[in-house]
């Protein structure tokens, strides 16, 4: 096979020859024949004698310049690349930073919240010891790092009903929609929502300062005493009224009291509450007033309460309550 590998490469090879090789090539591993074309390549000495040393010296000039041109072209792709990246990347990365920006003061403004949700109500206990019911759609919030140090200062906006802790050397304050309230120790309810024009205090016990940030005047409450606040122009008025307190706390019980209330309101109310749809026959008068107490977790008990008070026939289908000739 050497023979004719000798022949083949100097081209004087026959065509019988040239058959026989392949058939010799074919029959014949990779592994060998790898073998010994690296032998050959090894081996073989070069005949460089006829070699134009110029020529070559020209193509490898050449070859430079075309490798330096290609570098040329890949670093400007390269660099083009970069500035679209940092172009896309921008706005994502100053965004970035403001979401973490914002993060990080949430957590060092030591600010701690407390909400409800739609029928929802929770009990909290403040570090001073007071006691705080939160009604549906509640939020509560103070500092915890400087609460019960230096003062006792919360911010509240929907209805919670308060037992402060007594304690001369630090006033409590509740901060509050367009107002502020000071207490030492007492019980009482506040309903201040941003949505109501008016917002109403009703003491059970003890004394508090009741004041309008619009005009800055304030009403010191006794209990059983309500105040109310007109957010509009500012204006309060005290009243003492019978069962105030027990009215004002019916949500606590989960009741929904009336006194001498027009039948339409009171059907809103239960609409609301209940979240259905309320429909009265004609031979009603939806302004005749109603004063009592109905249920809040029952449906049951409302018809029955209806019915009585109407001498109509309640019935509930579909979230429609009807009122209808008896």
């Amino acid at each position: 096979m050497t023979d004719k590998e000798e022949l083949f490469l100097d081209d004087t090879l026959s065509a019988d020859q040239l058959q026989e090789f392949r058939k010799e090539v074919d029959a014949t591993t990779d592994t060998v024949l790898e073998e010994r074309m690296w032998q050959r390549w090894n081996n073989e000495e070069t005949d460089n004698s006829r070699t134009d040393h110029n020529q070559l010296a020209a193509i490898w000039v050449q070859i430079k310049n075309n490798i330096q041109t290609e570098q040329a072209v890949s670093w400007h792709k390269v660099w083009r690349c970069i500035q679209i990246a940092a172009v896309i990347m921008l706005p994502v990365l100053l965004c970035s930073t403001f979401y973490l920006y914002r993060e990080n003061i949430a957590f060092t403004t030591d600010k701690t919240t407390i909400s409800t949700t739609d029928n929802e109500r929770a009990t909290i206990i403040l570090p001073d010891g007071s006691k705080v019911t939160l009604n549906e759609k509640t939020t509560l919030a103070y500092n915890s790092k400087s609460f019960n140090r230096s003062k006792r200062q919360i911010e509240l906006e929907g209805e919670g009903f308060f037992e402060v802790a007594k304690d001369t050397e630090h006033p409590f304050t509740i901060n509050a929609d367009e107002l502020k309230v000071q207490v030492l120790g007492t019980k009482f309810n506040l309903k201040a929502c941003k949505k109501n024009l008016i917002s109403e205090l009703t003491l059970e016990e003890g004394s508090v300062l009741f004041t309008a940030m619009k005009t800055g005047k304030s009403a010191t409450l006794a209990p059983h005493q309500k105040a109310m606040l007109d957010k509009s122009t500012g204006s309060i008025t005290v009243a003492e009224v019978e069962n105030a307190v027990n009215d004002a706390t019916a949500w606590k019980r989960k009741e929904l009291v009336f006194r001498n209330i027009p039948l339409y309101q009171v059907l809103k109310s239960i609409e609301k509450h209940y979240g259905i749809v309320c429909n009265v026959c004609p031979h009603l008068n939806i302004n005749d007033r109603f004063t009592g107490t109905i249920p809040g977790n029952n449906i049951n008990d409302v018809l029955q309460i209806l019915e009585t008070s109407y001498h109509c026939r309640a019935t509930l289908k579909d979230n429609q309550l009807n009122l209808l000739a008896p």
